[in-house]
């Protein structure tokens, strides 16, 4: 019993882990913002491969970001208008690099860089002259480890770090 719990906690610290590493605002609202209306856009979600996997993530990235949109904008008592409208727009761009799978205890024979992940998350408040009025930058790291990790998680894990972040000065 003693061996399995020892070899258990021996594999769960070599396992990679995820976290977000940064989060960056690249412009910052001088007063708090006021508006409560804003125009809709659909969130871009891009991934540098092309697999089953990565465009099965990207979807369920988009529908993630876009239920944190509709919550944050709910949480600040605004609504959405269509796009003629003279009100602030919200832009959300996803980039990923989800890596490559394969084992991880010797990545230079087995795939190369197999396992990490990179998902950066961008976010701008743009006024309705299209000057950027307030903008954040997240990015979040699958980190290399033995056994592997998700993604996936950590991805949506960076989408909520970002909305949380964003939300804070909206």
């Amino acid at each position: 019993m003693l061996q399995r719990c020892l070899l258990l906690l021996c594999l769960s610290l070599l396992a990679a882990c995820g976290t977000t590493i940064r989060n960056n605002v690249t412009n910052a609202p001088q007063a708090p913002m006021t508006a409560k209306q804003y125009v809709f856009t659909p969130i871009t979600v891009s991934s540098t491969s092309q697999t089953d996997d990565a465009k099965r993530y990207n979807e369920e990235l988009k529908v993630e970001a876009q239920t944190q949109l509709v919550t944050l904008v709910r949480s600040k008592k605004a609504v959405w208008v269509k796009a003629p409208a003279k009100a602030p727009t919200i832009v959300v761009t996803i980039n990923a690099n989800y890596g490559n799978r394969g084992i991880r205890l010797i990545p230079p024979i087995f795939r190369g860089r197999a396992g990490q992940a990179l998902i950066a998350v961008d976010i701008q408040l743009r006024g309705p002259d299209g000057h950027i009025l307030y903008a954040t930058h997240t990015e979040g790291k699958l980190r290399r480890g033995v056994l592997g990790g998700d993604a996936l998680n950590v991805a949506k894990r960076t989408v909520s770090d970002a909305f949380a972040d964003f939300g804070k000065r909206l």
